[in-house]
């Protein structure tokens, strides 16, 4: 791995650590000597690659579990060329008897298709089905999160 790779991922873990200090004000000045620590740690590049490798496949696991979970998977894919996680995730989800939503606003493959129950082309339309379809299902309406609360 390149200077240049374990520099990026020590810039990231200093931004992950600054978005995550605020969690537990007791444990900042623990924190602040881990991160000096950290800052002047020689790393071994297999280790970092190891770990690397680790966190990607966390990502992966932690996705599918999410899937598993839930009631439905809701895709929003506002770019042309379709990810293969997203694929993946489409296919996880149909395996699991999951209804797949997606908004992808262009001309979808038979694969999209095939694992998509439905395909919305306007993100409107498809928030407002979702809507919809939590108002009849029983769950709480989507709606609740959007709307302004007003005092009486």
């Amino acid at each position: 791995m390149s200077e240049d790779m374990v520099k990026y991922y020590r810039e990231r873990a200093r931004e992950y650590e600054e978005v995550y200090r605020w969690r537990d004000p007791h444990r900042q000045e623990e924190q602040a000597a881990m991160e000096r620590a950290l800052l002047e740690a020689e790393f071994d590049i297999r280790e970092v690659e190891t770990a690397i490798k680790n966190l990607r496949f966390q990502i992966i696991d932690s996705d599918y579990k999410i899937i598993e979970n839930s009631d439905m998977t809701v895709v929003y894919h506002p770019r042309k060329s379709i990810s293969a996680g997203v694929m993946c995730e489409m296919v996880y989800a149909k395996s699991l008897a999951k209804l797949v939503y997606a908004y992808y606003p262009y001309e979808p493959s038979p694969f999209f298709e095939w694992y998509a129950t439905r395909i919305f082309t306007d993100p409107d339309e498809m928030r407002d089905f979702l809507i919809k379809e939590s108002k009849m299902t029983g769950q709480r309406p989507l709606d609740f999160f959007s709307n302004p609360v007003t005092e009486s």
